[in-house]
C-alpha cells in the first residue's frame, strides 16, 4: 500500500504511514479503469493549498526532480530508536590511584635528584671540609685515599691536623680547580679556607678519585687526597745498638727499608704525614730519650744522637777498668813482659812500668792494694760511627812491702806507703761491643 499523502510504500495491514504518519484507514476511492489516471478531485483528495507567496509552476514547465528517499523494505519492522546509555559516575578509587601515581613520580624525581647530588664529588669534598671545620678528624680521615703505610694512622693524622691549625678554620668555599687535569674518575677542587682571626684566605687543593666500590649499590664513592699532606723517603740514621720508634711504632724491616753496615743503621720510611713527629731512642746501656722531629719535605735526613750512658753500663765499664788497672800493676810487679799482658793493656805497659817497676825489683817484695775506688764519666762522644766513653777511676794505692838488702839479707825494712792513683780509660764501640781502646795512669804520693 502506498501512502496517498507522501507516496511511501507501507505494508497492506499498516494503519498509519511509516513516513508521514498519515491515517491509512480512511476510505479509499474505487480504482479507475486501466489507462485512465483519476484526477485528485476525482479521488476526493483536495489539492494542497499553495504556500503564501508561492506561485504555481507555469504549465508545461519541467517538474523538479525529487531525491530518492530510502524506503524500508516491505515486511521489515522499523527499528526502534537507540537511546544513549546513561553515564556512570567516576569511582573515587580512580582519583586515589592518580594521586598515588603523582606522589610516586614526585618521589622518583626527588630520589634521582638526591642520588645525583650524592654522586657529585664536590659533595664529598664538602663533607670532608665540614668534618675538618667541626674537629671531627676521625670522620675526615675516613674520606681520605691514603697510601698503604703503617705510619699514616688516624692518630698521626689528628696530630698533623692540630699542628697545621685546621681547628682554626671558620669558613671555606669550594671551586673547581681549573689548573688540575680532570678525568672521568678524577676531579680537582680548590678550597679557600679562612682561619680564625684572619681576614685573608689560603688555598687547599683536594683531588677526588672515584672508587670502584659503591655505597648502597648505586652511589659513587669518592676518595679524597689533599696535596702537600704526605712526605716520603724520610731517612733516619742511628746506631745498630739503638732501638728507634716513630710515634710509638718501632722501626724495623717490616715497616721500613733498612741499610746496616755494622757501625750505623739507616731507616728509610715510607709515606708519613707532614708535621711534628716524636722519635723515641732507647738501647741496652742507655737512658731512653724522646726527640721531636718535623717532617716537611721529601728525602729528608735526620741523625739521632746516642742517648746518655745508663748507670748499669757505666758501672760495668768502670768495673772492667778497675780490673784492668789491677791486672796491669800486678803483672808489672810480677815481672811480666809487655808481650805477656792482655792486648788491650800492652799500649800502656811502659808508662805504668816506669811508675811501678822499682817495686818489683829483687830488693823489694810488695803488694799493692787499690782502695776507695771512685769512677766518673768524663765524656761521651756521640759519633755515630765510633762512639766513645771516657771513664776516670781514682783510687788509693796502698803499698805494703819489705825491703831486702841483697848484700846483707839480714837487713830488712818494712815499707808502707800510700798514694793516689788515676786510671783514665777510653772504651769505644766496635762491632756492637765496648772495648778498651786507650788508657793512661798517673800516681802521686
Amino acid at each position: 500500500m502506498f501512502c496517498p499523502n507522501c507516496g511511501t510504500r507501507n505494508v497492506d495491514s499498516a494503519k498509519f504511514c511509516e513516513s508521514c504518519g498519515y491515517n491509512l484507514m480512511q476510505e479509499q476511492p474505487a480504482p479507475q479503469q486501466q489507462g485512465v489516471q483519476p484526477t485528485p478531485q476525482q479521488q476526493g483528495v483536495q489539492p494542497a493549498p499553495q504556500q503564501q507567496g508561492t506561485q504555481p509552476a507555469p504549465q508545461g514547465a519541467p517538474i523538479p526532480r525529487i531525491q530518492p528517499v530510502y524506503q524500508q523494505p516491505v515486511g521489515t519492522p522499523y527499528p526502534a530508536p537507540v537511546q544513549p546509555a546513561p553515564k556512570k559516575p567516576v569511582s573515587p578509587a580512580v582519583f586515589v590511584i592518580l594521586a598515588e601515581a603523582a606522589v610516586l613520580a614526585l618521589l622518583c624525581f626527588l630520589c634521582y635528584s638526591r642520588i645525583q647530588t650524592l654522586n657529585d664529588p664536590k659533595t664529598a669534598v664538602d663533607r670532608y671540609m665540614t668534618a675538618v671545620m667541626n674537629g671531627n678528624y676521625g670522620e675526615a680521615y675516613s674520606y681520605l685515599d691514603l697510601p698503604d703505610s703503617p705510619y699514616l694512622t688516624e692518630e698521626s693524622y689528628e696530630r698533623y691536623m692540630d699542628a697545621s691549625g685546621m681547628d682554626q678554620i671558620v669558613n671555606y668555599s669550594i671551586e673547581k680547580d681549573e689548573s688540575g687535569k680532570d678525568r672521568d674518575s678524577v676531579r680537582s677542587y680548590l678550597v679557600e679556607v679562612t682561619r680564625k682571626g684572619s681576614t685573608s684566605s689560603e688555598p687547599i687543593r683536594i683531588q677526588a678519585s672515584r672508587s670502584r666500590e659503591k655505597r648502597m649499590l648505586i652511589l659513587d664513592q669518592w676518595n679524597l687526597k689533599a696535596e702537600d699532606m704526605v712526605v716520603e723517603d724520610v731517612q733516619i740514621e742511628t746506631s745498630p745498638l739503638l732501638t728507634v720508634s716513630l710515634d710509638g711504632i718501632t722501626l724495623d724491616r717490616k715497616n721500613s727499608t733498612v741499610e746496616d753496615d755494622g757501625s750505623q743503621r739507616i731507616y728509610t720510611l715510607p709515606e708519613t704525614f707532614k708535621g711534628i713527629h716524636t722519635m723515641t731512642v732507647s738501647g741496652d746501656g742507655f737512658v731512653p730519650y724522646a726527640k721531636e722531629l718535623e717532617f716537611s719535605y721529601d728525602v729528608q735526613w735526620e741523625e739521632l744522637e746516642f742517648p746518655y750512658v745508663s748507670e748499669e753500663l757505666f758501672q760495668e765499664l768502670s768495673g772492667r777498668a778497675a780490673e784492668s788497672w789491677n791486672q796491669l800493676i800486678t803483672g808489672i810487679l810480677a815481672g811480666a813482659d809487655a808481650d805477656t799482658m792482655p792486648e788491650e793493656l800492652q799500649d800502656g805497659y811502659d808508662y805504668a812500668y816506669d811508675i811501678h817497676r822499682f817495686w818489683g825489683s829483687d830488693d823489694y817484695t810488695t803488694e799493692i792494694q787499690l782502695t776507695n775506688l771512685t769512677a766518673s764519666l768524663q765524656e761521651f762522644d756521640y759519633w755515630m760511627e765510633n762512639p766513645e766513653i771516657r771513664i776516670t777511676i781514682s783510687a788509693d794505692e796502698v803499698r805494703n812491702g819489705v825491703y831486702v838488702n841483697s848484700y846483707n839479707p839480714a837487713l830488712r825494712e818494712e815499707l808502707h806507703e800510700q798514694g793516689v792513683g788515676k786510671f783514665n780509660v777510653v772504651y769505644a764501640l766496635q762491632n756492637e761491643e765496648w772495648v778498651l781502646q786507650e788508657y793512661d795512669t798517673s800516681f802521686s804520693y
